[in-house]
């Protein structure tokens, strides 16, 4: 009897552990909150109390283990996304359903996601690299090295000194889910870019609804759109 007593109790004891181990990894995981109409980036961006800024929330989600979700309400955010760092794995950046929520800017890629961070999902964005003084040479999202997810994501590229729509380099992959890739007229390259110089190769995975075109040279590249080479 002692000793099934002594089983029960480190029975018990695994259970509580186990579910004390789920409790904390559920609650460490969190929402943060974007807002431009009352957000302020001095906010802790969470519930009720809004950041202003993208950037200020990814900020805020990196000290906090995740995997966290970044909501962005209705607005357009000027800004870089910029996802370099291992604390940026797992997290999705999700726009206000139904809403137009748009991340632009016309210096640099809008959205870069680069490695170390593992995994990054985008979801109900508007990404555009917009013309205007100042503008270079650059697509509208660029993915160094990272499982880049993109879920109703729309691609826009109506920079004339912009090149390519997505670009996807160094072993990264890149799995598109409905949305689109928009090419302006006067701008060059392709919709979908994958591979690099170095013949690295980068995976693509894309169904979405209309683009210019896509190429891929060092590239493996399964679509359901239209292809033009």
């Amino acid at each position: 009897m002692k000793r099934a007593r002594t089983i029960r109790r480190i029975c018990c004891i695994a259970a509580i552990v186990c579910a004390y181990g789920a409790l904390a990894s559920a609650a460490s995981a969190a929402t943060f909150y974007v807002t431009e109409r009352t957000g302020k980036d001095s906010n802790s961006c969470l519930s009720g109390h809004p950041c202003l800024t993208i950037g200020r929330a990814i900020v805020a989600a990196e000290a906090t283990p995740g995997p966290n979700t970044i909501d962005v309400a209705e607005g357009t955010y000027t800004e870089v996304v910029d996802l370099d760092s291992a604390a940026d794995t797992g997290l999705t950046i999700d726009g206000e359903p139904g809403e137009d929520v748009e991340i632009v800017h016309s210096g640099e890629p809008p959205v870069i996601a680069s490695a170390p961070a593992a995994s990054v999902t985008l979801a109900n964005l508007r990404v555009k690299n917009q013309a205007g003084v100042g503008a270079v040479v650059s697509s509208v999202i660029e993915d160094h090295g990272v499982a880049l997810t993109l879920d109703g994501v729309i691609a826009q590229n109506e920079n004339l000194s912009g090149v390519n729509g997505i670009e996807v380099r160094d072993l990264g992959s890149l799995t598109m889910n409905g949305g689109e890739v928009i090419m302006e007229a006067g701008t060059r390259g392709a919709a979908i870019v994958a591979g690099s110089s170095s013949g690295v190769h980068s995976t693509v995975s894309a169904s979405y609804s209309r683009s210019r075109w896509i190429i891929s040279s060092t590239a493996e590249v399964a679509d359901s759109a239209p292809r033009r080479m």
